[in-house]
């Protein structure tokens, strides 16, 4: 719900009144903040526009669990998912736009899942509709040059080394239990 206060800041209490708005200020989710003069008195008066309820400045963002694409991609996605990272931040760049509104993490990772996307599965990604995809699509889904996605990140490389020195499809010798192994 929206309220108002209004403070006044006088010469006689400055330093008090001053405390007194700050502090207001930095415990509510302000909406606005208009200087106003009073009549016949000597310092200024502050009308302030702000949520009801909210310990929030505007702008800040309640604490999400932060989403590891490492850890839920496979290696493959997980490489497909940096190179878009990486177009994503160069075309917000080229276009002075802010990165998730060329796609967010979420919608890449969808689209990383894809091993060649077409237009149309990008728009079959949820909140990605016609207007972005005919933005930045081009942009987007060009074939990858293969360093583009190398992750030069050591915990991918750590977490990877195995499964790139062992080629995929071929059998793993197993071992045939041993005591050790037994429950106990």
């Amino acid at each position: 719900m929206i309220q108002f206060a209004v403070f006044q800041i006088t010469e006689a209490n400055k330093v008090e009144e001053q405390e007194a708005l700050n502090a207001f200020l930095r415990s509510h989710r302000i909406l606005t903040v208009e200087t106003a003069a009073f009549p016949n008195v000597s310092g200024w008066g502050y009308n302030v526009k702000y949520m009801d309820g909210a310990s929030q400045t505007v702008g800040s963002r309640v604490p999400r669990d932060r989403i590891d694409y490492m850890e839920v991609l496979t290696p493959d996605q997980f490489r497909r998912f940096y190179a878009y990272r990486n177009r994503r931040k160069k075309i917000s760049e080229d276009d002075g736009i802010a990165a998730f509104e060329v796609l967010t993490d979420s919608q890449m990772a969808e689209l990383a899942k894809m091993e060649s996307p077409t237009r149309a599965d990008m728009e079959k990604i949820r909140g990605v509709g016609g207007k972005r995809v005919a933005k930045f699509a081009d942009r987007l889904l060009d074939p990858f040059a293969p360093e583009e996605l190398d992750v030069p990140y050591k915990r991918f490389q750590e977490r990877n080394a195995d499964a790139a020195a062992e080629p995929s499809g071929t059998a793993v010798a197993l071992r045939p239990p041993q005591e050790e192994d037994l429950p106990l």
